[in-house]
């Protein structure tokens, strides 16, 4: 591993020596025209963009009302609806009610009969089982 070795200052005062001076150089009258330019373009810009968000917020403003609009109808509609729910099911009621139904009967020129008579179901194994137990058929 090679390392270099450090400059020496004599090597830093030639080069040095070769640069050429440094000198300030004077204001001339475009540099004034250009920052006084450049404050303006800031001023135009700011006031452009202050103009922007002012237009922004407008918009979303206009939106929300125009939102908010439509929510206030779809919630009378929504309380319509269910009012005239509650009402249909009020007339469903009203129509399935036994009085009603026989008072149309009625109308119709239908009787009550004389007497009722239950049929019930007799399972195929108890049907068997009850032939069984009241002994053979007599033929």
């Amino acid at each position: 591993m090679s390392m270099r070795p450090d400059p020496s200052p004599v090597a830093a005062r030639r080069v040095a020596s070769a640069r050429p001076p440094l000198k300030v150089v004077p204001r001339g009258p475009r540099t004034g025209w250009s920052r006084r330019a450049r404050r303006r373009m800031v001023v135009v810009g700011a006031a452009l963009f202050s103009l922007a968000v002012v237009f922004g917020l407008v918009l979303v403003h206009v939106r929300l009302t125009t939102n908010e609009m439509r929510l206030t109808s779809l919630q009378s509609q929504l309380s319509q609806a269910q009012e005239q729910n509650l009402r249909l099911r009020l007339d469903v009621a009203k129509l399935e009610s036994p009085a009603r139904i026989v008072a149309t009967a009625q109308q119709l020129g239908m009787v009550s009969p004389p007497s009722i008579t239950y049929l019930t179901a007799v399972s195929a194994v108890s049907a068997v089982s009850a032939a069984n137990s009241a002994g053979p058929a007599s033929p």
